[in-house]
């Protein structure tokens, strides 16, 4: 399934008068949900551990066996906040409760606003988030999330 024209031969269309649709925008949320889907199997080695195990190399517990990294509280680069970057980068904040910087050849406004809205929306309901091993943090103090 694509949304795009450019697997279409344009000129054998135009030839036999078969009309060629876009619809941008359509798969946004799917291709973002895949993106991050895609970035917590990396993050926690689940395509590794998954070859490891079924290759039957498995030998008992231990206590770091592909355990991974912890997305939450990490900061996320976008390269490119058009329609699916940035709905990658509000899904990565809002699941993860992750920091966001990001770059693209134009300033993206709505990305933009959506971090401080919802960096105001964390200070209103001041629940706690787990920040390290050390300390608890009230959402407020989360400064990064509204830092753009």
């Amino acid at each position: 399934m694509v949304v795009g024209c450019n697997n279409v031969d344009v000129n054998a269309t135009t030839k036999y008068g078969v009309s060629v649709g876009n619809t941008p925008g359509v798969l946004t949320e799917t291709t973002a949900e895949l993106a991050a889907s895609l970035s917590l199997a990396a993050a926690r080695r689940i395509v590794e551990a998954d070859e490891f195990m079924r290759a039957g190399l498995y030998d008992g517990w231990l206590p770091h066996l592909f355990v991974g990294n912890l997305l939450k509280g990490q900061t996320v680069g976008v390269i490119g906040a058009g329609r699916i970057g940035s709905a990658y980068a509000r899904m990565m904040i809002e699941w993860f409760k992750m920091t966001l910087i990001y770059y693209d050849l134009y300033q993206a406004t709505r990305l933009e606003k959506f971090v401080t809205g919802y960096g105001k929306f964390l200070k209103s309901n001041c629940f706690l988030v787990y920040h390290d091993s050390h300390a608890f943090y009230y959402a407020s103090k989360l400064q990064a999330l509204v830092s753009y």
